[in-house]
């Protein structure tokens, strides 16, 4: 299972479907079951964002597998070029090759 928060009804972006939604003195109320919102539990819970995953897990909190960071990323998979060299530029440089 992915780790990650759940989507809650406090998300800013998180919005209901039949915009049945309403807040009264910090409790979501849906006006469709005259009940306390479910939050991702819910036929009509969406995320303006479209990263709430089918559990209800919210996508924008699922931190990444790989911690490199993108310089990383890009020394590895840009190829290493050797390159040959004879005659008077050995002997200038003292190495035959460059990286």
């Amino acid at each position: 299972m992915l780790k990650g928060k759940l989507c809650t009804s406090r998300c800013e972006f998180f919005r209901c479907r039949q915009k049945a939604l309403k807040w009264r003195s910090d409790t979501a109320l849906c006006i469709v079951s005259g009940d306390t919102c479910i939050g991702y539990k819910c036929n009509y819970a969406l995320c303006e964002k479209r990263k709430m995953l089918n559990d209800g897990v919210c996508g924008l909190t699922i931190k990444s597998e790989s911690s490199l960071s993108l310089e990383e990323i890009e020394r590895e998979t840009t190829p290493k070029v050797s390159v040959r060299v004879k005659g008077k530029l050995t002997k200038k440089l003292k190495f035959e090759d460059l990286v």
